[in-house]
């Protein structure tokens, strides 16, 4: 697995959120949005854990509005 390109982290979201990845290079992405309930898993998601994933995302050198709907548990 490779390191993000991208990251954002909401400390206290409100929901419905919004996030913004910005200067992301030209490329073909996945994105993961991760809902990271108690106890924290900082750097992967546990079992615990709400996870939504969309893509593949061509990325070209345009503005990008991508919606990742995350269930909750």
């Amino acid at each position: 697995m490779t390191p993000p390109v991208a990251l954002e982290r909401l400390d206290a979201p409100t929901f419905p959120a919004t996030a913004s990845l910005l200067d992301v290079p030209p490329g073909t992405y996945w994105v993961l949005g991760v809902l990271d309930f108690d106890p924290p898993s900082p750097t992967i998601p546990g079992p615990e854990d709400s996870t939504g994933v969309t893509g593949p995302i061509e990325v070209v050198d345009t503005d990008l509005e991508i919606t990742v709907t995350l269930p909750v548990p």
